[in-house]
């Protein structure tokens, strides 16, 4: 049986003269070690020490990640035994450790930075208000099948609001739901419209 050509692979040689997972590595991230503990590029967590221990902090996003980045766009790291995301491994190797329960946030909203200047610890709640407050949070028309635009959520809401129609109406002629007018005039949905857009 022909072995993988990858150095300490046990597994049979399938493709290439990979086994399959080196072989979907090299498909999918052209290098049959990406996503492993060492590539080409060295180990990942020796790399993280080295940039937080060596590199300049001030200014822009430190983007130039050669390793593994995870499902939801983050740099990945085997870290203390588990994979994560390296942001948080950036704050415990720079003295700045996530308590349980708290998040790794990006003053730079860039999900491929590790510069550690540019990243805090937080909540959940903090990382969404950050959303928010920066205008990254799909909402409006932004939203996937939305059927209303931000004009017709006023005209409901004026039309409602200066009586003689029912919401079963307005649902009609707007083509949305009784419920969806109910949660629209209690602005139970859609209420950051009435705060300047």
């Amino acid at each position: 049986m022909k072995l993988c050509s990858v150095e300490g692979c046990k597994s049979r040689r399938r493709a290439k003269g990979y086994c399959n997972k080196h072989y979907i590595r090299l498909r999918k991230k052209g290098d049959p070690l990406a996503g492993g503990e060492v590539t080409r590029w060295g180990d990942p967590l020796a790399w993280l020490i080295d940039a937080v221990e060596n590199r300049e902090r001030g200014g822009g996003c430190w983007e130039d990640w050669p390793f593994s980045v995870g499902g939801r766009g983050y740099p990945a790291v085997k870290y203390e035994g588990s994979q994560g995301i390296a942001g948080r491994t950036v704050l415990a190797l720079d003295g700045r450790p996530l308590a349980k329960g708290q998040v790794c946030r990006h003053t730079c909203d860039n999900r491929l930075c590790l510069n550690p200047s540019h990243l805090l610890s937080g909540t959940r709640a903090d990382n969404v208000r950050d959303a928010v407050d920066r205008g990254r949070q799909a909402r409006g028309r932004m939203v996937g099948g939305v059927k209303l635009t931000e004009a017709q959520v006023r005209e409901i809401r004026t039309i409602y609001a200066n009586g003689g129609i029912l919401q079963s109406a307005l649902a009609a002629r707007y083509g949305v739901s009784g419920g969806t007018v109910g949660e629209i005039v209690r602005r139970k949905i859609w209420a950051w419209l009435d705060k300047g857009d």
